[in-house]
């Protein structure tokens, strides 16, 4: 089965004649490949990731649970949450810590709540939930697919995604979810399917989940039929992955230097040379953070650059340049595998 070309695929290709070196990757149906520098150096890489990061601190990383801990312990903000296991994996490792655990913990912290796979990519399975049973609805359905959920408190605020490459701040942008604004003649499914065809026709790579789309719908009483007043502003889906259709805004130039500082301290405190710090803010990310109105959410040891870079020249110009660095870094040896 052919395979998608991924962005980091695209770069690589379009930078190895500056750079001299060989891309030994099947470019139908590898997932793995090499960078083979003329100076003998060769870096081993995936097909959508570069590789820059050691595998403990990327191991750590992919694990949400993990991660509130460590940022926890070093005393990091983070949004009140706790992991439960399925069925079979309490069973199999003797741990009394499941569903109704997993209840019992949600409405100790009160409603509404974020449901999400403890090891989940891409914003899949992310669920928001306003009570007991949609709760219980929920992890029923995540449990089926995975071993590890994550009960997460919910907290309005601003989505953003800051990235740092070896101590160093290199973009950041504000997330949103996946929005339709009203026409007054329009209904949703129609405003949907326009926003899709947006999508299409810039080769955006997305995956609409529409079960997860009426659900949402269904909580502000409304369905994929009705139609929104004119400049009506409807939101589809909870989580601002932009993967998941959301949008994004580039405030690279004025966020506050205090949320580039942490970010950075965080992701080296992990062991991470290559980060997408996630962080929710209640406020203008133009001034100074205020306590208790800001969170880390995760860190992700293998951020996505497509939709990003094209946002404008400039953001891809700031995603091409990290690339040359990074390739820089690989054939001096400075990343130090």
């Amino acid at each position: 089965m052919k395979k998608r070309i991924t962005f980091n695929m695209q770069i690589l290709k379009k930078l190895k004649t500056e750079f001299n070196y060989r891309l030994h990757l099947d470019w139908k149906k590898g997932d793995f490949g090499c960078i083979e520098f003329d100076n003998g150096v060769k870096h081993y890489i995936t097909r959508g990731d570069i590789r820059v990061n050691r595998i403990g601190p990327y191991m750590l990383a992919g694990n949400k649970h993990y991660t509130d801990a460590f940022l926890k312990k070093n005393k990091y903000p983070i949004i009140k949450s706790d992991v439960f296991y399925s069925e079979d994996y309490c069973a199999d490792n003797g741990i009394d810590k499941g569903i109704v655990e997993a209840i019992q913990f949600g409405n100790k912290l009160s409603y509404p709540l974020i449901v999400k796979p403890n090891e989940g990519l891409q914003g899949n399975g992310v669920e928001r939930v306003d009570d007991e049973k949609s709760l219980k609805k929920a992890l029923f359905k995540l449990f089926k697919n995975y071993d590890k959920v994550l009960v997460q408190k919910f907290f309005t605020g601003d989505d953003y995604r800051i990235l740092v490459y070896n101590n160093k701040f290199i973009s950041a942008y504000r997330r949103m979810p996946l929005t339709v604004t009203g026409d007054g003649g329009s209904n949703i499914q129609e405003l949907l399917d326009e926003r899709i065809v947006e999508y299409q026709d810039s080769s955006r790579k997305f995956a609409l989940d529409i079960q997860k789309i009426k659900s949402v719908l269904k909580r502000q009483k409304k369905s994929l039929k009705t139609i929104p007043e004119r400049g009506e502003r409807v939101c589809l889906l909870d989580n601002a992955n932009l993967s998941a259709g959301g949008y994004a805004e580039d405030v690279s130039d004025i966020i506050h230097d205090d949320y580039k500082t942490a970010a950075i301290k965080a992701a080296a405190d992990l062991g991470l040379r290559l980060c997408g710090v996630d962080l929710m803010v209640k406020g203008d990310i133009t001034k100074k953070p205020k306590k208790n109105m800001w969170y880390f959410l995760e860190l992700n040891a293998s951020p996505g650059f497509h939709n990003f870079s094209e946002l404008n020249i400039k953001a891809y110009t700031r995603i091409e340049k990290l690339y040359k660095q990074i390739l820089k870094d690989i054939k001096s040896k400075k990343l130090g595998f």
